[in-house]
């Protein structure tokens, strides 16, 4: 009997280490995503742009 008591008293902590460690893996995910987000974005210079411009017309 004392053995049931216990196991219905952890249940619930148990499911609360589960929601903590989805938290944490959904937080996990998101700070990866956020850090490959910031390495994708490529700022080029105006001059790139107008290089590719010139080689356009030049093909006309």
């Amino acid at each position: 009997m004392l053995e049931r008591i216990h196991s219905v008293i952890s249940a619930p902590a148990s499911g609360d280490k589960k929601s903590i460690s989805k938290k944490q893996a959904l937080l996990r995910r998101q700070n990866i995503n956020k850090r490959n987000m910031e390495h994708t974005s490529i700022q080029l210079p105006q001059e790139a742009f107008n290089s590719i411009l010139d080689i356009n017309i030049g093909n006309d």
